[in-house]
């Protein structure tokens, strides 16, 4: 499962306009789970996903395993096909660790102890919940 922090698009954005370049959808990192603040006046840091140990959404817990290395894939319009030089220069520029570029992060499903139903079949929903828990806490 991969997760990407909305604030983390919107800052990578932000980079990428100061440089004259076109702002990337957040589709193109193709995450199964956009976290976001529900409320206008929340604010959650860009790249704070880079710390989060765990999340909970809704009844499900999740672990996370670690960044999401990135290729130039990214830079490809998912609709046309056409192949940009953004995202993946500004990430080079402001996300290279290591020699490798990083954006988003990688988790799994921790089942529930008890077998249940919803543990079985696990279940998140648009809006629901979510809860971090941070590798410094």
């Amino acid at each position: 499962i991969l997760a990407i922090n909305r604030s983390s698009v919107i800052a990578l954005n932000q980079e990428i306009l100061k440089s004259g370049g076109k702002p990337a959808s957040a589709s193109v990192f193709r995450a199964n789970i956009i976290i976001a603040p529900t409320h206008v006046n929340e604010e959650q840091k860009p790249y704070s996903e880079d710390h989060w140990s765990s999340l909970r959404i809704g009844q499900q817990e999740f672990k996370m395993l670690g960044s999401c290395r990135r290729c130039h894939m990214i830079c490809v319009d998912q609709e046309t096909a056409v192949k940009d030089s953004e995202p993946f220069v500004t990430l080079a520029k402001t996300r290279r660790f290591d020699g490798k570029v990083f954006f988003g992060s990688h988790m799994c499903h921790i089942p529930t102890v008890r077998p249940t139903k919803e543990g079985q079949y696990p279940t998140i929903r648009v809006g629901g919940l979510v809860t971090v828990s941070h590798s410094d806490e």
